[in-house]
């Protein structure tokens, strides 16, 4: 299943109260999307994805209590703009 489908099945499944099965596509989408935006000429809209994806799982976590995982969720998306921003700035 492709990372969008991924993304929208989780948010049925958020927006159902399922948090389970919402974790499970949100964490395919995360798998499938992590990394891909150094690998592809639409590096910025695959990063955004997979950020979309962190604030997905974020968003659940926090939901269910667990704080800790839902920030560190949170500090790979911040991480990962700030390093490519560094990047993109070092060109």
């Amino acid at each position: 299943m492709h990372w969008q489908q991924l993304l929208l099945k989780g948010n049925d499944f958020f927006e159902a109260q399922q948090c389970y099965q919402a974790e499970c596509y949100y964490k395919s989408a995360y798998s499938q999307l992590e990394g891909r935006w150094n690998k592809d000429e639409s590096y910025e809209s695959l990063l955004m994805a997979w950020i979309c994806a962190c604030h997905n799982l974020s968003t659940l976590f926090e939901k269910q209590g667990d704080l800790e995982h839902a920030i560190g969720y949170l500090i790979k998306a911040y991480q990962q703009a700030y390093f490519t921003s560094q990047n993109i700035r070092a060109c």
